[in-house]
């Protein structure tokens, strides 16, 4: 909260630099937004600060972007595999679980304030909020 509330009040903020790989927090970098009036905030407890968000009036939306479990996984485990983040046992177990539990974090985001959308909706939902622009 104290880093979004600084980007919505001044524009910057220093955000924290996580790496799967070493379980945790890396280090920090500066974020500005130069022009930008909004920006996105993920991360899997986003939904958790969703309600604060709103009630001190920092929130435009908040969506939950999510499609199959199984194409979930099958994304996750190809990067993590590229990426060498784990061990190859270790990736398909911890995959298999978060496919698993998918539909109840979905609908754990919904019940604290998000929106659930796929991928494409969620990306129209945002140019209709920042205006239309093309994509990179």
């Amino acid at each position: 909260m104290k880093a979004i509330t600084a980007l919505c009040e001044t524009g910057t903020a220093d955000v924290p630099v996580y790496d799967i790989a070493h379980d945790g927090r890396t280090g920090c970098q500066s974020l500005t937004l130069g022009d930008e009036p909004f920006f996105v905030a993920e991360g899997i407890f986003a939904q958790d600060i969703v309600a604060e968000c709103r009630d001190a009036g920092l929130l435009a939306a908040a969506y939950c972007v999510t499609q199959s479990p199984t194409v979930t996984f099958w994304r996750r485990l190809t990067r993590d595999l590229r990426e060498h983040r784990k061990p190859p046992f270790v990736l398909v177990k911890r995959g298999l679980a978060l496919m698993r539990a998918q539909p109840q974090v979905v609908a754990d985001a919904v019940a604290k304030g998000c929106t659930a959308v796929y991928p494409k909706h969620g990306f129209i939902a945002i140019q209709r909020l920042t205006g239309p622009r093309t994509r990179p």
